[in-house]
């Protein structure tokens, strides 16, 4: 086995076709010497609940549409396996610097993008829009009202509560909110 796989890994950055990721994906596990020199690829997606016909509608949603990380085992990517892989169809290629050299991405980047696909799994499964909800945190905590929006990306959420017999719209964390078991109509 080749010395140099036993350095640190390194991810980086792939352009591809926009909704082909998942394709793109199958085709660079067959380039000759994936197994030597890559780790693993992951196209970052996102768990989205949407309501059709009063159901829950549990979809997969791309986090970066037309790019996929690529984790190689090596700190210097091996050139041939990464020519291979930008060969590959629906490849734009790696994100590279002026000099031509692969970018590696920062692990705080890295952190973000793998935090984004935990939190959307762990928070989108337990709220969708229109469910009731009561205030858990700030000044209007205890009010009872609904989810009107739910942004992932920022997570929060905006709500709708009943101040003095009027509809008010917030804008909260999810931190800041529970789900109620109470229909909507009797909470407002």
């Amino acid at each position: 086995m080749d010395s140099n796989l036993n350095q640190k890994t390194n991810w980086y950055t792939l352009r591809v076709a926009n909704a082909k990721e998942n394709k793109i994906k199958e085709h660079i596990t067959m380039v000759e010497g994936y197994d030597k020199y890559v780790s693993q690829v992951l196209v970052p997606q996102e768990k989205v609940v949407k309501m059709k016909d009063n159901k829950k509608i549990v979809m997969t949603k791309n986090l970066l549409p037309g790019y996929m990380l690529v984790e190689f085992k090596t700190d210097s990517p091996n050139p041939d396996v990464v020519k291979e892989i930008e060969m590959v169809k629906y490849v734009s290629g790696f994100l590279k610097s002026g000099d031509k050299k692969l970018l590696p991405l920062r692990k705080s980047e890295l952190n973000s993008i793998i935090g984004n696909i935990e939190g959307s799994q762990e928070t989108v499964n337990l709220l969708i829009v229109g469910e009731s909800i009561i205030v858990t945190d700030g000044p209007f905590k205890g009010f009872n009202g609904f989810i009107d929006k739910i942004d992932h990306t920022k997570n929060s959420v905006d709500v709708i509560v009943k101040v003095f017999d009027r509809n008010t719209p917030l804008s909260l964390n999810l931190e800041q909110i529970e789900k109620r078991t109470q229909p909507i109509d009797q909470v407002l």
